[in-house]
């Protein structure tokens, strides 16, 4: 699950990327629809970098959370070994 999680992250990176690319790709652009393009962006980019936060920390924990477990079994492992 952690490599899905991984997986889903680089898309959303790359995705906000893209979006940050295509608004300097339109510097040259003017006008009122550049503008409400350009609001649109700014706006919701935040919530959309949230997003990626937020899944990168479940596919942080998610990681951690395995490698706890494996730690304790190979613990347990060397107890009974």
């Amino acid at each position: 699950y952690v490599k899905q999680y991984v997986e889903e992250v680089k898309k959303l990176q790359e995705c906000s990327d893209r979006f940050s690319k295509a608004d300097q790709s339109f510097s040259s652009w003017t006008g009122p629809t550049r503008q409400k393009l350009q609001e649109r962006i700014k706006n919701e980019m935040p919530a959309f970098n949230d997003l990626i936060a937020t899944v990168e920390s479940y596919g942080n924990t998610a990681q951690d959370t395995a490698t706890r477990a494996i730690e304790v079994e190979n613990e347990l492992t060397r107890m009974l070994g």
